[in-house]
């Protein structure tokens, strides 16, 4: 029989082994420290300026001395998370940092808030570092360490209210009743407050229970989920299988890896759910565990298409050039060979003119592409200046209103004033028209377009809003070449990326109420100073 010491030592390898933590994960870790190792005093200072914020927290810290001291052992910790090694003195320690927020009353929530924290900053450095199976690997193997460490500390507070609960129980029935009633406020509280999206599902797969991150994430409330089946509700629907192949293993009693899934929120978007799901001993039940990864996968597609934009770049940049002065020369041929046949109208074939004209309109349609293909291969060199982006967005606004008018279609605009941020004037305007110009392609007699502008914090967000169809399904139209146009080249929407992530920025689409919305998001302060 184990002791006291030796349950607990059991406890952490019953840990390690669940969530196959072996050497791979180990040297993924080791991979990535060098990597982190010059954010760690960014990321505590990050954490200890949120937990200031809490009042719960605030009895916490004496002075800024106490919580310089903090931030380092902070750092600290995370070396020593990403460089091991990860035994039974690895436990004892992290075991007496548990101890230790118990001794402090720290807040568990916190703890949570923590890890979350921690956890997203370090697979933002794997997938931004690293490449391909690199990235994966440390991704994986960050969290199943951080997942180690919560569920050693979380012992600690374990450990801290059974001692309690047994010195309750020595006590009158009264103060027993009360404290355990407590003991549950205290868990609901911590279900409520996890960065993590909790949801139980019956025994026919329908959401019992929905904590708050649940709700933050889908956009639904507890109200219009519960009794609701998982797939239908929330699965996006090429997923569905997926997820009713995950529920089948673990009713079996089957091992159920973590799955990346997507789900459709209550405004249509979509987003990436990492989904772990075990069933819960003796009740039937269900118990899903989803952590948003949107923003993870979202870098790793970025990381992605920029390869791919700088290869297709160089090839795109040694073509142009090289169809540039045969059709220079084709297109002052066909102009001499117009005026011969305009001249000679009398007896030449009315047809031969048509020929020529259609001629003339393919090869200018040609040197608009071979002028795109210059204009995405080209390195964008931005000059950056602080820059009215409110009356930025008003002349782009009022520079398209007659295309809108021909085309049956009204133009309006939300713009606050006083926007100013740190950009590239013809950068930005170039994206503008862009994607107006699109807004007011898609739409069709009495469409309607909106350019809204504000600013949300230390960030501006630009919204072109249109009631056309929306983008065809199976066309990521960030990708070079893909369009849903006749005569588009595929480049317009490639190099209004390219141009926003060259400020720093990010570009969304969405569908949602019927209708089709761009989002530009900008820093205010400019791109980062990388020379």
């Amino acid at each position: 029989m184990l002791d006291a010491a030796g349950a607990t030592m059991h406890y952490f390898h019953q840990l390690k082994s669940y969530l196959k933590f072996d050497k791979a994960d180990e040297n993924a870790l080791k991979q990535l420290r060098p990597l982190a190792q010059p954010y760690y005093a960014t990321i505590a200072e990050d954490f200890y300026d949120r937990l200031r914020k809490q009042p719960d927290a605030l009895t916490i810290f004496r002075s800024d001395a106490q919580v310089l001291r903090l931030q380092k052992t902070l750092a600290n910790w995370m070396d020593r998370l990403l460089s091991g090694p990860w035994g039974d003195e690895y436990f004892e320690l992290r075991s007496r940092i548990g101890e230790v927020h118990v001794q402090i009353s720290l807040p568990q929530q916190h703890m949570f808030s923590a890890m979350a924290l921690i956890q997203e900053h370090l697979l933002g450095i794997a997938w931004e570092g690293l490449d391909g199976p690199d990235a994966q690997a440390a991704a994986a193997a960050v969290q199943k360490i951080t997942n180690i460490d919560l569920a050693i500390m979380l012992q600690s507070y374990r450990d801290y209210f059974v001692g309690k609960v047994q010195h309750y129980e020595r006590s009158e029935k009264e103060i027993l009743e009360s404290k355990l009633e407590m003991t549950q406020a205290l868990y609901h509280s911590i279900f409520e407050s996890s960065g993590v999206s909790i949801m139980v599902l019956d025994s026919k797969r329908r959401i019992t229970l929905f904590n708050s991150m649940a709700e933050t994430t889908s956009g639904y409330s507890r109200r219009e989920i519960t009794g609701k089946s998982l797939s239908d509700i929330l699965l996006h629907p090429a997923d569905r299988d997926a997820m009713q192949t995950l529920l089948d293993r673990v009713e079996l009693g089957q091992p159920c890896p973590p799955k990346e899934l997507r789900v459709i929120t209550a405004d249509q978007s979509d987003k990436w759910l990492r989904w772990n799901i075990s069933r819960i001993a003796d009740t039937g039940e269900i118990c899903a565990l989803a952590l948003d990864v949107t923003r993870e996968k979202r870098l790793a597609e970025h990381g992605r298409r920029v390869k791919t934009l700088a290869a297709l770049g160089t090839l795109a940049a040694g073509l142009a050039h090289e169809i540039r002065n045969p059709l220079n020369a084709a297109q002052l041929q066909l102009m001499l060979v117009e005026r011969a046949i305009k001249k000679a109208e009398g007896s030449v074939d009315a047809r031969a003119l048509r020929s020529s004209e259609l001629v003339k309109a393919e090869l200018t349609r040609l040197a608009g592409l071979v002028e795109d293909f210059l204009a995405f291969a080209r390195p964008t060199q931005l000059r950056v200046a602080n820059t009215d982006v409110s009356t930025l967005c008003q002349s782009v606004a009022l520079l398209l209103e007659q295309e809108a008018l021909g085309a049956s279609c009204s133009l309006t605009t939300e713009i606050s004033s006083g926007l100013v941020a740190r950009v590239d004037g013809e950068r930005l305007k170039q994206v503008l028209i862009n994607l107006l110009r699109n807004a007011i392609e898609a739409t069709s007699d009495e469409g309607k377009v909106l350019l809204r502008s504000q600013r949300i914090g230390q960030h501006l967000s630009i919204e072109v809003i249109d009631n056309g169809p929306g983008i065809p399904k199976g066309i990521d139209i960030f990708e070079p070449f893909a369009t849903s146009k006749d005569a588009g080249t595929g480049l317009g929407l490639p190099i209004v990326d390219r141009i926003i992530a060259d400020h720093g920025g990010s570009i969304e689409v969405a569908r949602r109420d019927n209708t089709t919305i761009f989002t530009v998001d900008l820093p205010v302060d400019g791109p980062e100073d990388h020379g």
